[in-house]
């Protein structure tokens, strides 16, 4: 009699506190405010990254403009398209018009040195009320290029997307085999709401199977195409990744490792593998090279290479930085200001 008892006490227990009993209470932390809210994707964006990849994020003009705007603060108003290229990203051929244009909107100056050094002089980007200390812009080799992840999709996502559009192509397969046309199945709809005997009804009309065979079984294959095209030249892409890592290595040994006698070849190559994390390009190495000016010298075993656009370029802003006057700086006597 107690056992019974009991038992009847602990399933009205666990009836009433079930969580699908209405009794139940429980608490939902999706009302919680002080709960983070994780914003899901939609999945019109998961469908687009899984045919055609993430969005990329394009070279922002703005933001190297920033950039080169406060490194030209911190140099002391000189500076150098080395200095560009270190701090933006962009290669020589790019920082060129890149600085034509920025002297034209800041108020540049192009400067020569009695050795041939070219750098650029802006002057009225240091005059400022308050004394601030501007720090130079970290080099751009600090963070390297990564290749995009080929979906940017969980596991399930990609499966799922992928199963819709394969079930797409096999109904479409099925409707091309079996003929199915909208004609035909107006014809089954007719016959089955009518009360005529199948046998003295007419063959059914035959067609080509476009609107619910072809036309979705070729647009489901297209689909299919483009994420394997773009497997296909994903090799190419991580290779371009690669050869721009490795030339902002080369900068960062030139500007950073280069002697008196130049810098050695096998330096250079190393510096380009520790940043691409890759094997060296021979032509993308050449070529960088001949871009930024180096000759090559042979002495001994060891080819060595000299800068000299680049090293005349240094010692002319490095001159042009300690003459630089401190008066620059200042606007002039402030007649009124707003702090009184």
């Amino acid at each position: 009699m107690m056992h019974t008892l009991i038992r009847l006490i602990l399933d009205s227990l666990f009836w009433t506190f079930h969580p699908f009993s209405p009794f139940s209470v429980t608490y939902d932390d999706y009302y919680d405010p002080y709960r983070p809210r994780v914003k899901k994707m939609p999945f019109y964006e998961r469908v687009n990254r899984f045919f055609f990849g993430p969005e990329e994020k394009p070279f922002d003009r703005e933001d190297a403009i920033k950039l080169t705007l406060q490194e030209i603060r911190a140099q002391k108003g000189r500076i150098g398209i080395l200095d560009v290229m270190r701090v933006t990203g962009l290669s020589k051929d790019e920082a060129d018009p890149f600085m034509a244009k920025l002297m034209l909107d800041y108020d540049g100056e192009v400067k020569v040195s009695e050795q041939g050094g070219i750098f650029y002089e802006f002057i009225s980007m240091r005059k400022s009320v308050e004394r601030e200390v501007v720090f130079s812009v970290p080099p751009i080799w600090q963070k390297r290029e990564v290749l995009p992840e080929f979906t940017g999709n969980p596991a399930g996502s990609n499966m799922l997307i992928a199963c819709l559009n394969g079930f797409n192509m096999l109904m479409s397969s099925v409707a091309i085999a079996n003929g199915w046309t909208i004609e035909k199945f107006k014809y089954f709809l007719a016959a089955a709401s009518s009360k005529i005997p199948l046998e003295v009804l007419p063959p059914a009309p035959e067609g080509v199977p476009l609107l619910l065979g072809w036309i979705p079984l070729i647009f489901s294959a297209t689909l299919f195409l483009i994420p394997i095209t773009r497997a296909l030249f994903r090799g190419k892409k991580k290779h371009e990744v690669d050869v721009k890592n490795g030339k902002r290595g080369l900068l960062r040994a030139i500007l950073s490792k280069m002697g008196i006698r130049g810098i050695n070849e096998d330096v250079l190559k190393q510096a380009w593998v520790e940043q691409s994390q890759a094997q060296v390009d021979e032509r993308e190495f050449t070529r960088e090279i001949i871009r930024l000016g180096g000759d090559i010298e042979i002495k001994g075993q060891i080819p060595t290479y000299r800068f000299e656009a680049i090293e005349t370029e240094l010692r002319a802003l490095e001159a042009a930085r300690q003459k630089a006057s401190s008066k620059e700086v200042s606007i002039g006597e402030v007649i009124f200001s707003s702090k009184e």
